[in-house]
């Protein structure tokens, strides 16, 4: 696993991006509120989620008041949840809202022409977590830079990373050097 600066600085190198599909938390608060296919497909229309195997969903879970992360393998039909808290009760009030947010996608992509494959079309999809071995949060503040961290990870290669929780200090401070540096790079682009 790479070190703490060395982890923060790749963000700023191009990504693999015909790997993944980086979803708004938004898309699954949308499945919850009960939007319709035409409001769904009008946030999903302009971007190529259908032609990506790997979904990485950031999940606000709004019960708790507590961020989270769903890694979904598509073609292999797997979902990863990440949760750094390493509660499993904590996520699976949103597993069933998950599934249903890949269902309408899939359902919706093929609709408008752009079929999602599986290997296994019959088969079910499986769940496992993504936190055993990972660094876990003692305080309440911190849910959503570890998820970032995560993203920041699976992104790079990585399935989970070596920050320790009193490093969030130092996470925080590169966090807020990529976004100030953000323009700079956006420009370079």
């Amino acid at each position: 696993m790479p070190s703490l600066q060395q982890f923060f600085s790749c963000l700023l190198l191009q990504e693999n991006q015909q790997t993944y599909a980086l979803l708004s938390t938004l898309d699954l608060h949308r499945v919850q509120y009960g939007n319709s296919g035409t409001v769904l497909w009008h946030h999903w229309a302009p971007t190529t989620y259908w032609s990506r195997p790997l979904w990485i969903i950031p999940i606000h879970c709004r019960t708790q008041q507590h961020w989270v992360l769903a890694v979904v393998s598509v073609e292999e039909k797997l979902i990863f949840v990440y949760d750094s808290f390493a509660e499993l009760n904590a996520w699976e009030s949103d597993l069933e809202d998950i599934m249903t947010l890949i269902s309408k996608m899939m359902l919706l992509a093929s609709q408008h022409e752009h079929p999602i494959s599986t290997k296994d079309p019959q088969g079910s999809w499986e769940t496992y977590p993504l936190f055993q071995g990972s660094p876990q949060q003692h305080n309440t503040h911190d849910c959503g830079v570890w998820v970032l961290c995560m993203i920041a990870a699976i992104l790079r290669g990585f399935s989970g990373v070596s920050i320790q929780e009193g490093q969030m200090p130092q996470v925080r401070q590169l966090f807020a050097q990529l976004l100030y540096r953000f323009p700079e790079y956006a420009r370079r682009r």
